[in-house]
């Protein structure tokens, strides 16, 4: 490597600066991640089943490229320029064996020559991810939880239209994250004038169907709020023996002449007495004009306090289900869907949901399903290697703790080493995190 003359820090006489320091990378961490997805069979399924018919361009094909973003995603670097940034770092050219990583004008080529086909090759890489997942940690339940967001959009770009719920304009995708894990199970990019519940039953039907299939044992529970109150979604979970809903309703004035007489009673339960009292709860059963028949409501009737005061007027919450769990319960389980906003915050905020940067929707498509799949891969990550409370950190944490360490690289003897900082803090949990993955690539061979 060239140096220059040394450099004196003014305020520090002492203290000098040269670029003769080797060849050295701020990303070490980050063969913790390739070592993970090579123990989980990540790499070689991309390697074989992501654009094995498409002819190889130059020196990257299809499957090189998806990995250099998807490592380039999970290490914090979204945009598509970071590559010419990163295009000799010694680990990413270590992690994808080349010589030099695909440039920007590569990538961009890239993007725009996927199309359906790429998409539901995204989608097969995303079933993998938790097929793998399912090897080493079967759960008894899966809850999809489901929930539309915004994809702002700065230009005519194909579907993108002006969401009133949101006061802007974008697109209008559907998502689904297990709600005990957080893992993404499906993203669609839909035009932004689709109504939230809109094709829901069409969304999660695939799902369901593969979850039958292939996971017999595992329970389902699909959880929306009111505007997946839709009856296609209902008959289609119920049309499922493994899966079962809670999905809230929109009050109106056939649902609470339900619940008049236990809201008269919790008031004058009320009258007179300090304090808030205890929630009534109750069911009944109720068919709407569009449904086909009578479903069971659970309803909660309850007192809150706005700015320190009592409200005059119970406030009724109104849930439809096919389980047969107390509506107690029920009003339980169903609060535990907040968890799925920061499932979105994060998924935007740390890999760049957001970017809807081109004119044409299928390429804002395919770029959202390689997001969805980096987001996908380091959720598993974290909740089968890492322990203890780092489980919990978000994934700005982990890089900083874990993936962005200093390191220089050394070739001895056609050996790779990575001599990475003496003074870094965590050098226990590496170690016992990088045991942890050997254990997941030996459960998965054993």
């Amino acid at each position: 490597m060239s140096s220059l003359a040394n450099l004196s820090i003014n305020f520090k006489s002492f203290c000098k600066i040269n670029f003769s320091g080797g060849d050295m990378s701020s990303d070490c961490g980050l063969l913790l991640i390739g070592q993970f997805m090579k123990s989980m069979g990540i790499t070689s399924f991309i390697q074989k089943n992501f654009g094995a018919d498409a002819p190889k361009r130059g020196k990257h094909s299809d499957a090189d490229i998806l990995l250099q973003l998807l490592y380039q995603s999970m290490a914090g670097y979204s945009t598509d320029d970071a590559a010419d940034h990163l295009a000799h770092d010694p680990v990413m050219k270590t992690l994808l064996h080349k010589t030099r990583l695909a440039s920007q004008p590569t990538i961009s080529r890239f993007r725009h020559r996927l199309g359906y086909v790429s998409q539901i090759e995204l989608n097969d890489i995303l079933a993998f991810l938790r097929r793998q997942a399912y090897k080493v940690q079967r759960p008894r339940e899966v809850v999809f939880d489901v929930d539309t967001t915004i994809l702002r959009t700065y230009g005519k770009q194909d579907g993108s239209e002006y969401i009133y719920h949101y006061g802007d304009v974008g697109y209008h995708p559907i998502l689904c994250y297990d709600g005990n894990t957080g893992d993404l199970l499906k993203a669609e990019l839909r035009d932004g004038s689709m109504y939230c519940g809109k094709g829901a039953a069409e969304f999660v039907r695939p799902l369901l169907e593969e979850y039958q299939r292939d996971y017999p044992g595992i329970r389902v529970l699909v959880r929306g709020d009111s505007g997946f109150a839709m009856p296609d979604l209902y008959e289609c979970v119920e049309a499922f023996s493994n899966a079962s809903y809670i999905i809230r309703l929109k009050a109106n004035t056939v649902l609470q002449e339900h619940v008049q007489d236990a809201a008269s009673a919790l008031m004058r339960e009320h009258a007179g007495k300090p304090g808030l009292p205890a929630p009534r709860y109750g069911e009944f059963l109720y068919a709407a004009g569009t449904w086909s028949r009578e479903r069971r409501v659970v309803y909660k009737i309850e007192l809150r306090r706005s700015e320190g005061a009592i409200e005059l007027f119970p406030a009724c919450t109104f849930i439809v289900t096919n389980r047969d769990d107390s509506p107690e319960k029920i009003f339980k389980v169903y609060p535990n869907r907040g968890n799925m906003e920061n499932f979105i915050k994060e998924s935007k905020n740390e890999f760049n949901f957001e970017s809807m940067c081109s004119r044409e929707k299928t390429v804002n498509e395919n770029r959202l399903a390689v997001s969805a799949i980096a987001y996908g891969i380091f959720n598993i990550f974290r909740r089968l290697s890492l322990r203890g409370d780092w489980k919990k950190f978000r994934a700005s944490e982990i890089r900083l703790r874990l993936l962005h360490i200093a390191g220089r690289y050394v070739s001895h003897s056609g050996e790779r080493l990575f001599r990475l900082g003496s003074a870094y803090p965590y050098k226990v949990q590496f170690s016992l995190i990088h045991y942890q993955i050997d254990a997941l690539g030996r459960i998965l061979t054993g």
